[in-house]
């Protein structure tokens, strides 16, 4: 816990110095709902979990309709997933899953605009059956696409499908506001 408030500080610090000497609209902060899918083989899932989370952007290089980002995301269960593994038990379980991700993205066009975005995650996803709670990190790369609407010069609005460590374990789709300073 200490580690994770650590790197949130760490980055949330950048972000704000950044946007302090950066240029209008180079810090961006927002919200996302992302709906996620665990991609184990031996799990028969019913329903998946949802994430809630916040974003932290800022923009290091733009010209034109293209830009280069670098973004952050902190997302905890919003709603559980339910499960039914054989090999474990036979009673059906619930799952519930929180991230930490940093990206570098790249945007490219101007009122509808494409997003690709590679980097790496850590999840920790909770499963729990019959009273029994058992956890698992799992950290990986990532990596995701999406596309967005700007609706003015501060305010916009992005659909995203990610792949978390290399599409073994989980992928998730999300909708998010963004909201730039």
């Amino acid at each position: 816990m200490k580690k994770q408030l650590l790197i949130f500080g760490t980055i949330l610090s950048v972000f704000v110095t950044g946007a302090v000497q950066a240029d209008a609209n180079a810090f961006y902060a927002g919200a996302k709902l992302r709906k996620i899918e665990i991609l184990y083989s031996n799990d028969d899932l019913d329903e998946s979990a949802s994430t809630l989370g916040i974003l932290l952007g800022y923009k290091l290089v733009s010209s034109h309709w293209v830009s280069l980002n670098i973004e952050a995301e902190f997302a905890r269960s919003a709603a559980e997933g339910e499960f039914d593994d054989p090999d474990v038990t036979p009673l059906k379980g619930e799952w519930d899953i929180d991230t930490q991700a940093i990206y570098g993205v790249f945007t490219f066009g101007t009122k509808v605009y494409g997003k690709v975005k590679i980097g790496s995650s850590r999840s920790m996803i909770t499963k729990r059956y019959a009273g029994v709670s058992r956890k698992y990190d799992e950290t990986g790369p990532a990596a995701g696409i999406g596309l967005g609407i700007r609706f003015n010069d501060h305010l916009r609005v992005e659909v995203e499908k990610t792949i978390d460590n290399a599409g073994n374990d989980f992928q998730g789709t999300s909708i998010g506001v963004n909201y730039r300073f």
